[in-house]
């Protein structure tokens, strides 16, 4: 695979005074070369070396695409892995170790493994990513509002396939994702194209590598954008049940935009199945990026007349509020807000 050299440079500054040594200050600077030939090796101070280290000396003898395939049950990208650090092997790892590692971490193998294995994992959170993607490409499905009659076959059952992506299997999400990026990265000039007038944000959008790709869709994996509910409760804590009844325009439209698409008997007051609905509790006097709130879960729901509903809700979890913006077209006052999935 290559040798990896560990050289050890000693350097012994002493003064006498005499016959006797007053001082004497050792300085050890260990660094790394590469080479394409013989075993992973490590220098002692004595320039002993060691020869007990397990080696895969044969790795530079193989293919380009091998050496790709076998990088790539290694190279996990950030958030891959549900951590709170963007440290990666595929970006703070592997492209240190020599040029060509660093060449290899650029190719779309890699990154579009990493995000097929995040996809497997997560396809409820990366499902909403692909709709925009697929939105913003030449693909309009028809619950897009850039839908129009003239769409393609093979596009529509593309974007089918993402609406009912969570009943797939390993191998059927692998191609899924394949596929996406063939179709969002292709002909990207008709990309642009008709989206002008509509959203200009998601018209100047091209995919041009796989890592592009999966950073947009990390987007809505390592973060989330949920609406707010607004009201200074000092003593609110994680785990406590709170009956809210909620009557405010803003929130009457907060509580139908979480209860769309429930069973029901979800609506009566009884238990609301998981996987439950959530939307942010600020709980602090001034709502502003950076303040503190909670995630907190809706466990039952029964609405009124008017549009009006009592809710009781439990705090799951204190986050901060990264980024906190008015709903658009909205005038009665909602706010939506984002926060981080993970690390909190």
């Amino acid at each position: 695979m290559g040798l990896i050299q560990s050289k050890t440079d000693e350097t012994i500054s002493s003064t006498t005074n005499g016959t006797s040594t007053n001082s004497r200050s050792i300085q050890r600077r260990k660094t790394l070369s590469w080479r394409h030939h013989g075993k992973f090796t490590l220098a002692s101070p004595n320039h002993q070396v060691r020869r007990d280290i397990l080696t895969f000396h044969q790795f530079s003898s193989l293919s380009e695409d091998i050496a790709v395939e076998i990088l790539s049950y290694i190279s996990e990208a950030p958030f891959e892995v549900q951590d709170d650090t963007v440290k990666s092997p595929l970006t703070h790892v592997l492209p240190m170790v020599n040029r060509q590692f660093y060449e290899m971490c650029k190719l779309d193998t890699l990154w579009l493994a990493s995000l097929q294995r995040l996809t497997f994992r997560n396809p409820d959170l990366c499902k909403d990513a692909f709709k925009r993607l697929l939105k913003a490409g030449r693909t309009n499905p028809k619950w897009s509002v850039f839908y129009t009659e003239a769409i393609d076959k093979d596009d529509f059952m593309l974007a089918n396939k993402v609406h009912n992506m969570d009943y797939f299997d390993k191998e059927e999400i692998y191609q899924l994702v394949s596929n996406i990026y063939d179709a969002v990265s292709c002909n990207k000039d008709h990309t642009t194209s008709n989206q002008d007038e509509h959203d200009p944000s998601l018209s100047s959008t091209s995919i041009d590598s796989a890592r592009k790709m999966y950073f947009m869709v990390l987007k809505d994996v390592a973060y989330t954008t949920l609406p707010v509910f607004h009201m200074r409760c000092p003593t609110l804590q994680k785990d406590m049940y709170i009956n809210i009844t909620l009557f405010e325009p803003r929130y009457r439209m907060l509580i139908r935009e979480a209860m769309e698409g429930r069973k029901s008997f979800e609506f009566h007051g009884r238990l609301l199945n998981k996987p439950r609905p959530r939307f942010l509790f600020a709980h602090t006097r001034i709502l502003e990026n950076g303040c503190s709130a909670f995630l907190v879960e809706i466990l039952r729901c029964r609405m009124l007349e008017g549009g009006r509903a009592r809710i009781m809700i439990n705090p799951i979890k204190k986050v901060k509020l990264e980024g906190v913006f008015p709903r658009p077209s909205v005038n009665n006052g909602l706010h939506d807000a984002r926060i981080k999935r993970f690390g909190g």
